[in-house]
C-alpha cells in the first residue's frame, strides 16, 4: 500500500512549525514527520522523480515580515537583509524526516518572482518532471496577487518557466496533471472589488498544453 503525505502548516501571520503527516495504512492512522524550522507555514509536496519529496512554504517570521519594501527591516527579520520569499525543504524517506533545507532569495538565479501568497505543486509521473504555480508579478520585489506562472523542474533546485496561466490578479491556487497530459490550474481570480479585502476573489480555471519545452495556456 502506498504512503500517503500531507504537508501541514500554517498559523497567525505565518510563524508557524511545519511538518508532514503521513499513513502506511490508507489513512487510518497517521504520524508525525520531522519539523521544519520556525516560520514555515502555508505548504505544498510533490514527488520527485527518484521518491523523493519537495517542499514549498510560504515563509513568515523572521524570514518575511510585514510591511513595505522600502521600509526598514523589521527587528525579528534583521538577520535575513536580503528578502527570502520561499522555503524549499526535501524529504527521502516519504516525510519522516528532512534531508535538506534551502531558501528562494528574491533575486533568484532562475529569475522566480513570487507574491506573498501561498503555492502550488504538481508532479508529472510521465516527465518526471515537478510543476510550480504561483503569482509571479514583475518586476522582482513586486510581491502583489497577479501574474499567475507556472514552473518546472527536475530536481527541486533550479527552475525553468513554464508559462504564465494567467496574467491579472490571482491568489490561492492548486494544480494537477491531467489524464490529457494537460496540466488543470484552478486559482483565485481578484475581482478588484472596492471595500472588499483583497478585492475579492472568484474561481477561475486554466489548462496548460505541456511540451518538453512549452506550453500553451488555455482559458
Amino acid at each position: 500500500m502506498p504512503r500517503i503525505d500531507d504537508p501541514f502548516g500554517g498559523s497567525t501571520n505565518h510563524s508557524a512549525v511545519g511538518f508532514m503527516l503521513y499513513s502506511d495504512d490508507d489513512g487510518d492512522n497517521w504520524r508525525k514527520g520531522e519539523a521544519l524550522p520556525l516560520g514555515w507555514g502555508e505548504a505544498a509536496i510533490a514527488e520527485m522523480k527518484n521518491g523523493s519529496i519537495l517542499w514549498t512554504s510560504r515563509l513568515g517570521p523572521p524570514y518575511v515580515c510585514p510591511g513595505k519594501p522600502d521600509q526598514p527591516v523589521a527587528p525579528a527579520c534583521r538577520h535575513y537583509p536580503t528578502p527570502v520569499l520561499r522555503g524549499m525543504a526535501r524529504s527521502d524517506d516519504g516525510g519522516e524526516t528532512i534531508a535538506e533545507t534551502w531558501l528562494v532569495e528574491q533575486d533568484n538565479v532562475d529569475g522566480l518572482l513570487f507574491g506573498t501568497c501561498s503555492s502550488s505543486l504538481a508532479s508529472d509521473p510521465r516527465s518526471g518532471l515537478v510543476y510550480w504555480g504561483h503569482p509571479g508579478a514583475w518586476p522582482p520585489g513586486n510581491r502583489t496577487r497577479s501574474n499567475y506562472t507556472v514552473s518546472s523542474t527536475a530536481d527541486g533546485k533550479r527552475w525553468t518557466f513554464v508559462d504564465v496561466a494567467f496574467p491579472g490578479g490571482a491568489g490561492y491556487s492548486d494544480l494537477m496533471v491531467l489524464p490529457s497530459g494537460n496540466l488543470g490550474v484552478a486559482f483565485q481570480r481578484t475581482l478588484y472589488e472596492s471595500g472588499v479585502e483583497g478585492g475579492g476573489y472568484d474561481i477561475a480555471y486554466a489548462s496548460l498544453k505541456l511540451a518538453p519545452q512549452q506550453s500553451e495556456a488555455q482559458l
